[in-house]
């Protein structure tokens, strides 16, 4: 696993990882050794660490406002165009828990495609006032929108990420279905639904090598 990194790191023209990270890549890391190797040489994902992930359904008009993508003619918000950390909200739905791996699936009237991969470190579930007060620096939400996104179970969720790196190409929809065809996975985005290792890693691949 070190050997397979370390060319990774030079093809990407990133510094080596410290000496204090190079003995856990002696073996697959554990998926907390992991996320911090992925922190540290970001936009690095080892594709094979047992890192839960996860894919997360988002509207256009919150992923252009958080993320970037994708673009429109409005300004972001300054202190989300600057940084590496973001909060999302939706209803306290799903299994989610930190560390692991987000894929964001754009889901708009026209057009679906999974964008960007994202580091969650941790997902907060409280009832919308509590978590509007805690994370609103990092989101994009109003309070109202944050009670909404609680809906229908009343208590929100917070997905706290970090490091989200957008794909070299986004992959569509049609080939997002092949994907989970070919893994044998029944094909859900309308929750944040945990992905089969193997397909996550395809999924990761082929999102960062840019080849549809």
């Amino acid at each position: 696993a070190a050997e397979i990194v370390a060319r990774s790191v030079r093809a990407l023209g990133l510094n080596p990882p410290s000496d204090d990270l190079w003995p856990v890549l002696s073996e697959i890391p554990s998926a907390e050794q992991a996320r911090a190797i992925e922190h540290k040489l970001r936009p690095l994902r080892l594709a094979d660490a047992e890192i839960p992930t996860f894919i997360v359904p988002i509207k256009p008009k919150y992923s252009s406002d958080l993320f970037g993508y994708p673009s429109h003619l409005f300004e972001r918000p300054h202190q989300l165009g600057i940084s590496m950390e973001h909060v999302y909200y939706r209803a306290a739905i799903g299994n989610e828990q930190g560390p692991a791996r987000i894929l964001w699936y754009l889901s708009g009237e026209k057009f679906s495609e999974v964008f960007a991969c994202s580091t969650l470190i941790e997902a907060v579930d409280a009832q919308p006032k509590t978590l509007y007060r805690r994370f609103r620096r990092l989101g994009v939400y109003a309070y109202a929108d944050v009670a909404e996104a609680a809906e229908p179970t009343g208590m929100a969720r917070a997905l706290h990420v970090i490091d989200t790196h957008q794909f070299r190409r986004p992959i569509s929809g049609r080939v997002l279905r092949a994907h989970y065809r070919e893994h044998r996975q029944s094909f859900s985005v309308q929750w944040p639904t945990l992905l089969q290792p193997l397909l996550a890693a395809d999924l990761l691949m082929r999102g960062y090598d840019g080849d549809r």
